[in-house]
């Protein structure tokens, strides 16, 4: 269900799914949101009212179930609070949150309320700002606004929100349309077929795992705003990997990117890259590394048997991390401490060192059945996604009509790594594409017509 307080009109795209698959058409679709203007009171302190009985009821609605291990001390009372919502929820819903506006609304009211959430003041909640109608040329067309359009805007928007939307990262990916959004995710589906087929062929265990794994579970494919592969595999299985690729891969279609292939690599886990395509973030063109569309593989290491020892790892293993990624980092980053940061690091320790170093620390302990994984902030000890079962006991699952390997027990990684509600939709507002490509092409491949 759509599961919001405004609608959408849409604008078919080309895209076209298996049978199965239909129904995730919709999410390819360009589209408009058209919001409902409610005239709610002629006192502040009822709209305000209004305001908080909105937001109150949006947090039942949207509540989701705790994600295993996020409960630290320092957020504990935000989660209990999460957790209150997340019980109450079934007493809430959609239609009945329309039908309170609806109740409040009366065309001779002073005050108005629009329903995307957030405080409305000023003249975005005056009624009279929505009588006042003018034309606004856009494009070379004509359309309704408000008469006081830029107060408006002004009001609702800080200077650092307007300077954002002018000049912040622009997503290549919106700005040409869904249908670019779907020839990446076909690209990056022929890299993972062709790294499929290398490891079937020297019996090379991996999952997919993280939004992959997800897809694959609710969508029987990509998630239809995201673009990326997400692979998990044992360190040991990715020697493997490394030890046969050269003599294996399409080399004129596909390359393995490492610190070893690549002068300016900034990470400390491996890409497959499809060759003749580019597919790169802001800022990044100056770099001497392959940017075309990828596929990322995940090695797990073997975890430490205590805890301290473990906890030791994963900190300086992120430092390193980050020590590796610094150099564009302080190219990149916009906010100002963090990028003086970045170029502390980068001036002191070179991204080969860091990534050797990374790379020693991340393997220093021996087979175990409990792993380490190194890359964000949830590195749970010896439980979740941290069992080397997981890595072992394979099936497979499908995903874009192929069919690729996932732990046995796919759904308790996913509960672990979503909560038991990891087959819900998020809201409309978070189905959107986060990496950002500043610089996209994609030569003749997978042409939708």
């Amino acid at each position: 269900t759509f599961g919001e307080q405004f609608c959408r009109l849409y604008k078919r795209s080309k895209i076209k799914l298996s049978e199965g698959r239909k129904k995730e058409e919709r999410f390819y679709d360009n589209f408009i949101n058209i919001f409902p203007i409610y005239y709610v009171s002629n006192s502040i302190k009822e709209l305000k009212k209004t305001q908080k009985e909105y937001i109150r009821q949006r947090k039942y609605i949207t509540a989701r179930a705790i994600t295993p291990g996020t409960v630290k001390l320092r957020n504990c009372l935000k989660k209990l609070r999460s957790y209150h919502y997340y019980k109450k929820r079934d007493g809430y819903s959609v239609q009945g949150l329309n039908q309170y506006l609806e109740s409040r609304h009366c065309s001779d009211n002073r005050y108005a309320f629009i329903p995307w959430g957030g405080q409305q003041k000023g003249i975005v909640a005056l009624a009279d700002t929505y009588r006042h109608i003018e034309d606004l040329v856009l494009n070379g067309r004509k359309f309704m606004a408000i008469a006081d359009a830029k107060m408006w805007v002004d009001e609702l928007y800080t200077a650092d929100k307007k300077d954002n939307i002018v000049n912040g990262y622009k997503n290549v990916v919106l700005q040409q349309g869904t249908e670019t959004l779907r020839r990446v995710q076909l690209i990056a589906l022929d890299i993972l077929i062709e790294f499929d087929r290398i490891c079937r062929k020297h019996n090379i265990k991996y999952i997919l795992a993280a939004g992959t794994l997800l897809g694959a579970a609710r969508h029987k494919g990509f998630i239809p705003w995201d673009d990326d592969v997400d692979v998990f595999m044992l360190y040991e299985e990715w020697q493997k990997f490394i030890a046969v690729y050269e003599q294996e891969i399409d080399k004129e279609r596909f390359f393995v990117r490492t610190q070893e292939t690549d002068v300016d690599d900034n990470l400390c886990f491996f890409q497959i890259k499809h060759n003749n395509t580019i597919y790169c973030k802001e800022g990044r063109k100056e770099y001497n590394t392959h940017r075309g569309v990828f596929i990322d593989i995940l090695p797990y290491y073997n975890g430490a048997n205590n805890y301290i020892s473990h906890k030791i790892q994963e900190r300086v293993c992120k430092f390193l991390k980050t020590v590796t990624w610094a150099h564009m980092g302080a190219q990149s980053e916009r906010k100002f401490l963090k990028r003086k940061w970045y170029e502390f690091l980068q001036k002191n320790v070179s991204n080969k060192t860091s990534s050797s170093l990374f790379y020693k620390i991340a393997n220093r302990y021996g087979k175990s059945d409990y792993l380490c994984y190194l890359y964000v902030m949830r590195n749970p000890y010896k439980k979740g996604i941290n069992q080397r079962r997981y890595f072992e006991d394979l099936i497979e699952i499908e995903f874009e009509n192929h069919m690729f390997y996932v732990p046995r027990d796919y759904k308790e990684f996913l509960e672990y790594s979503y909560s038991k509600d990891y087959m819900m939709y998020p809201s409309v507002n978070n189905q959107i594409n986060h990496h950002f490509p500043a610089d996209i092409e994609l030569g003749n491949l997978h042409i939708i017509e």
